[in-house]
């Protein structure tokens, strides 16, 4: 889970922290920085997990737009299977370039990486390149300039240092962050894929990587499926050709025969029966991860949020992992608010600031109503 997370000059963070707790709400007015906060770890994942390039995920254009700065700082936290890890990168966006200046990764605070780099700013050109190691507890060092993969072992052998990048890496793989567009889900898949993207569309690819590898996590899921959605049955896999094949979803047939059910294709189903079913399955099937999950409540009726926001509360409980919420939604501010919600705010545009949730004593409203009215911290 995400323990710390730190930026400065990026967008509207600006010497911004944030220490975010196993299951928080994120409220705030429009602009205020809540999606942002999101982005950043999304460019930070990119960066070590996905392999970009720093200039294919850090831009000049995102620096602090009313600041003459050009370096940017970012520092998270994550603690995962008993391992505290550190990691601090620090870039130069100047012009149309990208450089890395340093960077570091601490586990359980002993220093496993420690790379310093030519910032780009004396105007030599060419590959970044590394010209002083502090390796305090590896013989090898590793490193990795502005177009190298992610961590290249400088001078080679992996194996010296690889395991503790690899741990990290494995630790970040597990910040899943979606912002579920339903539209997009459709239902032909060839593969199976591991992980969520970032907008869901590769729901069916995701279901069959679980069918595969977290069978009994399925089998527990679908009757909390047919619980809390509609008619619900199952899942079905067809094949459609060789290499292709088409997830379809069984509904009960209500006034038919006993037992009778219809299958529509997944991509048939409503925006919000594909929504209400992806979000069931990260909160079950996810466990452990952290979820960064962007306005969950679209798409989704009123009287299906809470069973679904009670359900990922218990599975947090239960099974560890983290969930983060960016929510305006009434029910997400009454049931998380005061004790698991924070406020962000922005003065003027200037820079993000966060607030815990706070409700006067004296005040005979509910949270949500606290927050219409714009009292909330007052």
């Amino acid at each position: 889970m995400i323990t710390r997370f730190y930026v400065d000059n990026y967008k509207c963070l600006v010497n911004f922290e944030y220490k975010p707790k196993p299951m928080e709400l994120i409220i705030g007015a429009n602009g205020s920085g809540k999606t942002t906060v999101f982005e950043a770890l999304e460019c930070i994942k990119d960066f070590i997990v996905n392999q970009k390039k720093v200039e294919e995920v850090f831009y000049p254009t995102n620096l602090t737009r009313w600041q003459s700065r050009e370096r940017v700082i970012f520092e998270l936290q994550v603690s995962d299977s008993g391992k505290v890890y550190d990691y601090k990168l620090v870039l130069e966006l100047i012009g149309f370039m990208s450089f890395i200046v340093s960077e570091n990764l601490r586990i359980n605070g002993k220093e496993s990486i420690d790379a310093k780099f030519k910032s780009g700013v004396d105007g030599n050109g060419g590959d970044e390149e590394p010209i002083n190691f502090n390796i305090s507890f590896l013989e090898v060092s590793m490193a990795r300039g502005g177009s190298t993969d992610v961590f290249r072992i400088w001078d080679g052998d992996r194996s010296a240092v690889g395991h503790s990048a690899d741990e990290f890496i494995e630790a970040l793989k597990n910040v899943v962050s979606v912002k579920l567009n339903p539209p997009t889900m459709l239902s032909a898949l060839k593969t199976s894929q591991r992980h969520p993207s970032k907008s869901f569309a590769n729901f069916p690819a995701y279901y069959l990587h679980l069918l595969q590898e977290k069978q009994s996590v399925i089998f527990d899921l679908l009757p909390v499926l047919r619980e809390n959605i509609e008619g619900f049955r199952s899942f079905v896999l067809e094949e459609r050709g060789p290499e292709a094949r088409q997830l379809r979803v069984e509904f009960a047939v209500e006034g038919g025969k006993k037992g009778q059910t219809v299958r529509y294709d997944f991509g048939e189903l409503s925006d919000g029966q594909r929504a209400l079913i992806a979000l069931y399955t990260l909160a079950f099937c996810e466990s452990g991860s952290t979820l960064l999950i962007d306005e969950p409540e679209n798409f989704i009726s009123l009287r299906e949020l809470q069973p679904w926001l009670m359900l990922l509360r218990e599975r947090i409980e239960d099974f560890g992992g983290q969930a983060i919420l960016i929510s305006h939604h009434p029910e997400f501010i009454n049931v998380l608010a005061p004790q698991d919600a924070i406020q962000f705010r922005r003065k003027d545009g200037g820079p993000v600031m966060i607030r815990p949730f706070e409700i006067a004593p004296d005040v005979d409203l509910t949270p949500a109503e606290i927050v219409a009215r714009g009292w909330e911290n007052e």
